[in-house]
């Protein structure tokens, strides 16, 4: 959510956008969430050694943590100010000091976490602890002010995080939690950071405000530095095209005419569906072995950064998702899910359906006929 427009530019993957802050000027800002499961603080807390944490680290957040930061630097060296921020689900190596471990007893030792170590090695800047460096005068605790989630033994920690890149310092960083909002409605407190940037002109671009479009509703287009913008169909054949002055601007192609598929917008995809045509996921096959890899087709799904395809037992809710991969912001597609998928693998012989969920969210749009495991 943004007062400011918010541009999706080709070939981002859905990894970030680009936010106009002033006319023709852009910042980008990209989100995401680590795996939260198993969570290294509680596997210090039930007396897993550094080595032990190290390794679950490694395992289960550094890669996802490589691929989120991934496109970023590149536009950060051609200054375009960055900003990552999301749900880490891993304390900071900023926070788990020496002098930390001297003066909590929730931290027995420090720790090199890796996922925040690989980000600030990508250029990525705390800025809450540019503001305040002192991890055991202001440790800045984001988890957990307290929720039906909270475990008994809890340890409290720092995994919700402003990053920048690119030109620009920090002028202040605060937490934001119930001492702010009551009740209080979730179970991470919030981090509020004041950057001064110098916003830059965005490349030049014919950005879709959407990829997956309703037919019978426009396809609006932002441009800029182009002469034109051309809308094709799936063979590449020429259905509009709209000259466009120089500078920034935005376009509109109707679309009542137009049949269902993909399209094409100066190259970025869009898709058309009927308004009412639901979202479509199943898998391949009817059974698998135990071990074998599950391949699994969607179609008209939401488009968003962070979709996510998983399966489940048949019958249970969204929030038992076994094992899961993301679509990557595709509209249509396949992937596979198996070991190099995010959760338990392999799946024990039984009874399941995979369901795609949009944004990392617990609400599922679509569900495949169930599928037998043995």
């Amino acid at each position: 959510m943004s007062r400011f427009p918010i541009i999706d530019p080709p070939n981002s993957d859905g990894l970030y956008v680009f936010v106009e802050v002033a006319p023709g000027r852009v910042v980008a800002v990209a989100n995401t969430h680590l795996p939260s499961d198993p969570y290294g603080p509680y596997l210090v807390r039930d007396g897993g050694s550094r080595a032990d944490v190290l390794k679950l680290e490694r395992d289960t957040r550094l890669q996802a943590a490589k691929d989120a930061v991934e496109p970023l630097p590149n536009l950060a060296e051609h200054g375009i100010p960055v900003f990552l921020t999301g749900d880490f689900n891993s304390p900071s190596h900023l926070d788990w000091t020496p002098a930390v471990a001297k003066a909590r007893a929730d931290v027995p030792f420090s720790v090199d976490w890796p996922a925040s170590h690989a980000l600030a090695d990508a250029g990525m800047v705390d800025t809450y602890r540019e503001a305040h460096s002192d991890p055991v005068k202001d440790p800045g605790f984001t988890w957990t002010p307290g929720g039906p989630e909270e475990d008994a033994h809890e340890v409290f920690d720092r995994i919700d995080w402003v990053l920048r890149a690119g030109p620009g310092h920090t002028v202040a960083s605060r937490v934001v939690g119930e001492g702010d909002v009551s009740p209080y409605p979730t179970d991470h407190r919030g981090v509020v950071s004041t950057v001064d940037v110098r916003p830059a002109v965005p490349p030049t671009m014919a950005a879709p405000a959407q990829r997956n479009v309703d037919l019978g509703d426009p396809i609006v287009v932002t441009y800029h530095g182009t002469d034109a913008v051309t809308l094709r169909d799936s063979s590449g054949r020429v259905v509009a095209r709209q000259q466009t002055p120089r500078g920034n601007g935005t376009v509109r192609f109707a679309t009542k005419a137009l049949s269902k598929g993909r399209y094409e917008v100066n190259g970025a995809p869009v898709w058309l569906y009927p308004r009412d045509e639901p979202a479509q996921v199943r898998t391949t096959r009817k059974s698998y072995r135990a071990g074998q890899p599950i391949t699994v087709d969607f179609a008209n799904a939401p488009g968003m950064g962070l979709d996510w395809i998983s399966v489940f037992k048949q019958g249970d809710g969204n929030d038992a998702y076994l094992v899961y991969a993301y679509t990557h912001s595709e509209i249509e597609g396949r992937l596979t899910i198996g070991a190099d998928g995010i959760g338990d693998w392999p799946l024990p012989p039984g009874r399941y359906v995979v369901r795609l969920l949009p944004d990392d969210g617990l609400r599922s749009v679509a569900e495949s006929k169930p599928f037998t495991v043995s």
